[in-house]
């Protein structure tokens, strides 16, 4: 059976061995497990800076009610020994903005019935059985007393569309597509994966022989800012917008949905995209075809499933950051039209001319250092910049005190605390290491947080005592006053603030002076202070081919750490280094994990669960701890760098370099 989250997926990875495996249901639940034993990390993605949420590998389950138990009984075999992440899916809500859309249909129209529960009520007991819905389906459409039809569908010549809501209007039917997103609309256009969407449930309608005077969406307000959770209803119409028309700047005038999908490309006029996609995968379906590298497959979650057994010299291991060198055109072009499967496979003629050591922004090229070190052309363990290094730290940090802090942070769809908006990152807790001039870490006491001239503060909100209570006043608040009590005159910028990736850091200061005008002057010094630790490796300053493409903090730390070299400077301290950088001691692992966690505790308080006192305190104490190891993370990696340069210009450095290879590239560029 083909639906429209299997076209809108073909449609972005054109992937035919994806499209056979989403068809065939029977493959799904395989699939599935396959996918989270090879990469567990899927469950738990970040939202991007717009709002919307990275697709979880369990979309595709959601709409089938049977398949979904089923996958959910996969992630619990799966994470049998992860309480946070059972937690996290046990508690799990897919169809929350979907119910408060029911319930805000339900306030504004006389009769509103959903087509998949057995008494035809939105709380009512859901059905599993498709026929049984569509029956319903068809018989509450042909009922003159109701208003809305929920949850509907309808099966045509293999292709199931299933609606969020059909709205029964004097002038006809018509059908809102949910979005549970502030982002179908940017910037005066529309999102190409949300019109198939409607141009595939506009296309099952038209074979169907039901007219539809209007297609659209519902979607979040990005404006709206709850005052509680979960939300009351009088508060539901400020929640939602409605769509049906949108302004296309090629056009240069407003559009009907229906018009623009109709006409345009989609269906019926002079490219039947849709139409063709669809024949596509039928034909895929019948060809049962096997797994082929293709370029999409590195953004693919499959990827590892697919290939076992993936090393680091395959293509798809190329770095993806545009930043630094890759991208998914070059990787496209090396797959399909140089046939390229290893990166040591790139001809030379080709990584001079797409890859050149050095950017014009003055970085050097993390693409290009991959490259070199698959084909063999650095023979040395590290390929570090000294002098580079040795400026940028005279330059980033001069003088002590140094703060290493770490925020993090949670988003939802419906606003969980007061004063937030749908999707908006909320910053619940920080980690902070205060380090000053002839600190100690032999001296340090990592436990305790105190010692050795280092001095560990942090701060997280309280969803037990706080409830609906938004954390970051009393954030900004506690950061002043451990400033404060340290004597660090931050009003005069006396102070670096170092952190790993500066971008996160300085976005959410910034939002929160705009938000906050109490501590707007605060929050602008703060920006001001932040000094990036990651462009020691961002801009190629250090790399090792155990990198593999990476600098995130959990790339390169760990890996430093492992090394003989860096980690002599460490051998002789009086506790294990390593056991105070091991985030697998704790319950939370990841940043995903982490922002998971904090905002099913807030829902679980709303909603006065039985068990969550203890529940709350255990993870309480993981959050802490895992935010503690990142900022003290950087500390550690910040004293490496510092001990490297020392060693460098007294010239004691004991360091397998290729120089060479350094100097013949600056002589080429």
């Amino acid at each position: 059976m083909i639906t429209k989250e299997i076209v809108k997926e073909y449609y972005e990875k054109k992937c035919p061995y994806l499209a056979f495996l989403s068809v065939n249901e029977k493959y799904l639940l395989r699939t599935l497990r396959k996918i989270l034993e090879e990469n567990p990390d899927v469950l738990f993605g970040s939202e991007d800076e717009d709002g919307e949420e990275r697709k979880s590998i369990m979309t595709r389950f959601v709409e089938d009610k049977k398949l979904l138990k089923e996958a959910q009984q996969i992630v619990k075999e799966t994470f049998k020994d992860d309480p946070a992440t059972l937690f996290i899916q046990e508690h799990k809500d897919y169809q929350e903005v979907s119910y408060l859309s029911m319930r805000y249909l339900s306030l504004i129209y006389k009769n509103v019935k959903r087509a998949d529960t057995f008494d035809g009520s939105i709380d009512g007991a859901i059905l599993e059985n498709q026929e049984q819905i569509e029956e319903n389906t068809r018989r509450l459409m042909n009922d003159p007393s109701v208003d809305v039809v929920l949850e509907g569908q309808i099966t045509v010549d293999g292709l199931r569309a299933r609606y969020d809501a059909l709205i029964k209007k004097v002038d006809g039917l018509y059908l809102y597509e949910l979005k549970g997103t502030n982002t179908v609309f940017k910037t005066n256009s529309i999102k190409k994966e949300y019109l198939y969407d409607l141009a595939f449930q506009y296309n099952v309608y038209q074979k169907a022989n039901i007219p539809l005077k209007e297609i659209g969406y519902i979607y979040l307000n990005k404006d709206f800012k709850g005052s509680s959770y979960p939300l009351p209803d009088e508060e539901l119409q400020y929640f939602f917008k409605f769509a049906t028309s949108v302004n296309f700047p090629k056009l240069k005038q407003e559009v009907r949905l229906i018009d623009y999908i109709a006409n345009a490309m989609y269906v019926d006029n002079k490219t039947p995209e849709l139409t063709r996609l669809i024949m596509e995968i039928e034909n895929i379906v019948e060809a049962s075809p096997k797994q082929k590298l293709i370029y999409k497959c590195r953004g693919c979650d499959l990827k590892d499933a697919c290939f076992k057994g993936l090393d680091e010299n395959s293509i798809l291991k190329l770095t993806a950051s545009t930043a630094v060198g890759g991208n998914f055109n070059k990787s496209k072009e090396l797959i399909e039209d140089y046939k390229v499967e290893h990166i040591s496979e790139i001809e030379d003629d080709y990584v001079k001319s797409k890859f050149p050591i050095l950017l014009p922004n003055g970085k050097k090229s993390y693409a290009r250092l991959q490259i070199e070190y698959a084909k063999g052309n650095i023979h040395a363990k590290n390929a570090i910049e000294l002098e580079r290094m040795k400026k940028i730290l005279n330059d980033d940090y001069p003088e002590y005190p140094l703060v290493f802090f770490d925020f993090e942070t949670f988003m939802y769809p419906v606003p969980l605390v007061e004063n937030a908006r749908p999707w908006e990152q909320i910053c619940c807790q920080y980690s902070m290491h205060v380090v000053h001039e002839g600190y100690d870490l032999d001296a340090h006491d990592f436990d305790k947080g105190v010692g050795g001239k280092i001095t560990h503060y942090e701060f997280i909100g309280n969803p037990r005592r706080d409830k609906f209570k938004n954390p970051e006043p009393e954030l900004l608040k506690t950061l002043k006053e451990q400033l404060e009590k340290e004597n660090i005159d931050y009003k005069n910028r006396k102070l670096k603030l170092v952190v790993y990736n500066q971008s996160f850091e300085k976005t959410q200061f910034k939002r929160m002076a705009e938000k906050y005008p109490e501590y707007a002057n605060f929050c602008y010094l703060m920006d001001d202070c932040i000094v990036d630790l990651m462009r020691v490796f961002s801009e190629g300053n250090w790399y090792q081919k155990c990198f593999n493409g990476r600098y995130s903090l959990k790339v390169t730390q760990p890996n430093l750490i492992k090394d003989e070299k860096v980690f002599k400077y460490y051998k002789n301290l009086s506790y294990d280094l390593k056991r105070t950088l091991n985030y697998k001691l704790g319950y939370i692992q990841n940043g995903g994990i982490a922002l998971d966690v904090f905002q099913t505790l807030l829902r679980l308080v709303a909603k006065f669960y039985k068990d969550e006192e203890n529940l709350h305190d255990l993870f309480i104490k993981s959050l802490l701890s895992y935010c503690k190891i990142d900022s003290w993370g950087t500390v550690i990696l910040y004293d490496m760098l510092k001990n490297v340069v020392e060693d460098y210009e007294k010239g004691i450095l004991d360091f397998d370099i290729d120089q060479e290879f350094l100097i013949r590239d600056k002589v080429k560029v």
